[in-house]
């Protein structure tokens, strides 16, 4: 496969410096920068960049995606802003060929890696004005990023809202809507006294996972030596619902809610991680889209 040159690429970045926001005085990838995604090395002493007279605003991206689930370049001019991306060794695929700069991490989601890759690339591009995370599971590392960069955007606390379960449930509640009854699981313990008080069987998740992992349904006091078997992790126990699942997607500006539209699961997320197809259809009953709008 022929690659589209860019101008460098860094080995996968492994701890972060202390101060991530700092700028080095020397070129930190000076040994392992390249000059395409072939990985064809650079001249030592060669620079790649203009940050000293560049004023084009630099907006960093964390991308993971192997696919084009993400056409960064009919949303963001490439030619008026300095763009650069923190990506996975999977990602440089689909990355597009205006980018300004490429970091190689093992993970986006590592804090302590992107925090280095920044570091990098404010280095050679100067501070970014902006950081950019599309995939739900980098909303976190973006939102951290900013806080320690003092950028605009998305902060920690406001992004809790969307992706800790045990907040979102509390804010549902608080806003009046029912929801199952539901405890932060710090360990085993937790999770038994909930159920004592609840009933079997329980769900138990992650407070921050996707897609259905680790996610456990837990039938009896027995079961819970499969919490014994998960990575440590902030998780949330919640009562067993069997009703019919719905999503729904729609977009809300802030005042008022604007083009929304209820979907139905056909089978589950729980289903999905067993090897069970997930899908989902429309929901054109409107005795259902009036209680759901």
């Amino acid at each position: 496969m022929t690659h589209n040159p860019m101008p460098y690429r860094t080995a996968p970045q492994r701890t972060a410096p202390s101060d991530p926001a700092t700028v080095p005085t020397e070129d930190p990838v000076e040994d392992t920068a390249r000059t395409s995604r072939t990985g064809q090395r650079r001249t030592p002493g060669a620079t790649t960049h203009h940050a000293a007279v560049d004023t084009r605003p630099h907006i960093l991206v964390v991308h993971r995606w192997r696919d084009e689930h993400a056409l960064y370049e009919n949303h963001i001019d490439h030619t008026t802003h300095r763009v650069t991306y923190v990506t996975t060794e999977l990602g440089w695929s689909s990355l597009p060929p205006a980018a300004a700069g490429v970091v190689e991490v093992t993970a986006t989601d590592d804090f302590d890696q992107v925090s280095a890759a920044a570091a990098t690339l404010t280095a050679l591009f100067g501070a970014p004005d902006r950081v950019v995370a599309l995939n739900e599971g980098d909303l976190d590392t973006a939102a951290a990023l900013r806080a320690r960069l003092g950028l605009p955007g998305q902060p920690p606390q406001d992004l809790a809202r969307f992706r800790d379960k045990l907040v979102m449930c509390e804010t549902v509640g608080a806003a009046g809507v029912r929801t199952p009854a539901f405890a932060d699981a710090p360990d085993a313990a937790a999770v038994r006294a909930f159920a004592e008080t609840h009933g079997w069987p329980v769900i138990v998740k992650p407070r921050r996972g996707t897609a259905g992992r680790g996610v456990l349904r837990i039938d009896s006091p027995a079961g819970l030596s499969a919490l014994d078997e998960l990575p440590g992790e902030e998780r949330l126990v919640q009562e067993f619902c069997a009703d019919r699942i719905y999503h729904i997607d729609g977009l809300w500006s802030g005042g008022h809610l604007g083009p929304w539209r209820a979907s139905r699961y056909v089978n589950s997320c729980a289903d999905f991680t067993t090897g069970a197809v997930l899908g989902s259809a429309e929901e054109d009953d409107p005795q259902l889209a009036g209680r759901t709008g």
